[in-house]
């Protein structure tokens, strides 16, 4: 019957790996943050010199965006309004509401009356459901 614990070798293994992987992504986001600061210490005067084109065209870009999402936020809010207010018009509570509203009565008095038992609440007092 094998041992569910790990051998010696086993966990030299296991440490030798980990340190390896370990030592590899270390040295490779070294190296990324190398790369990073020597592009950007490239890249400074560009964006010195074009920076009042940059940033204009980053608030033109972002207004232009911001507006377009406001569009369609708003064009699907008034789709969805219309489309409620057609399925509210067809059902058959409008048309029982308006029918009521015409007669010159008042829709209320037209509910049918619910029988309802006597309940009691949490601290055993009768509640009155009239």
């Amino acid at each position: 019957m094998p041992s569910s614990t790990p051998t010696s070798y086993q966990t030299i293994a296991k440490t030798t790996t980990a340190a390896t992987l370990g030592g590899v992504f270390l040295l490779l986001s070294g190296l990324t943050l190398a790369v990073t600061v020597v592009g950007l210490v490239a890249a400074t005067p560009a964006l010195v010199v074009f920076s009042p084109v940059i940033i204009s065209a980053a608030c033109a870009l972002s207004l232009i965006l911001s507006g377009l999402a406001v569009s369609g936020v708003c064009g699907t809010a008034a789709s969805f309004l219309l489309y409620w207010m057609y399925c509210y018009a067809a059902s058959r509570k409008a048309a029982d509401i308006a029918a009521g509203i015409i007669a010159g009565g008042d829709y209320d008095e037209r509910r049918v009356p619910v029988e309802v038992e006597e309940e009691e609440d949490s601290l055993g007092r009768d509640i009155d459901v009239d």
